[in-house]
């Protein structure tokens, strides 16, 4: 197969999936966003591989967006190319450095599960002072409540999340 067509009637059928799927009003116009760029991208071409590629690389150099952003698209992507059948054409997403150590003096709080004893001392085996951002109506996997809020997971990612938490 040389690719597959991308219609607007695909893009309504994916918009309602995201919505029977109850993906938060926010993440559902983020994807379609991402989609319909997509879409006037391709001017017609079909979906391969390859235009999906070139288009991750329009991202970085034409638009200049930081590789978040453009991860932040691919997965809308790969999402509708789940949605579709399309496994071909997915890609992978950006690798992100991210900073291994933190200046010194800062206050970090670390679940004691966490922290174990060894022949130098206490150490930790993870840790992480990310705080997530989340919008009314998002939904977090809550690892542990503490007393000054909780460990959490939203879309794989793990960090603090310090606002009030619903039940449920």
């Amino acid at each position: 197969m040389d690719g597959h067509n991308l219609t607007n009637e695909q893009i309504l059928a994916f918009s309602t999936a995201l919505f029977q799927a109850e993906r938060s009003q926010a993440t559902v116009e983020k994807y379609l966003r991402s989609v319909r760029e997509f879409f006037r991208y391709l001017d017609g071409r079909p979906v391969t591989k390859d235009t999906v590629m070139a288009w991750k690389k329009y991202l970085q150099r034409e638009e200049n967006y930081s590789p978040s952003t453009v991860n932040a698209s691919l997965a809308a992507l790969n999402y509708l190319f789940n949605f579709l059948g399309w496994s071909d054409c997915r890609t992978h997403y950006l690798k992100i450095q991210r900073r291994l150590f933190r200046e010194t003096g800062r206050e970090l709080d670390i679940l004691t599960d966490y922290l174990r004893q060894g022949p130098q001392g206490t150490y930790c085996l993870d840790s992480t002072d990310y705080l997530l951002p989340v919008t009314a109506g998002e939904r977090l996997a809550v690892v542990r409540r503490t007393s000054r809020g909780a460990l959490a997971k939203k879309d794989g990612v793990t960090g603090w999340y310090l606002g009030p938490l619903g039940e449920g």
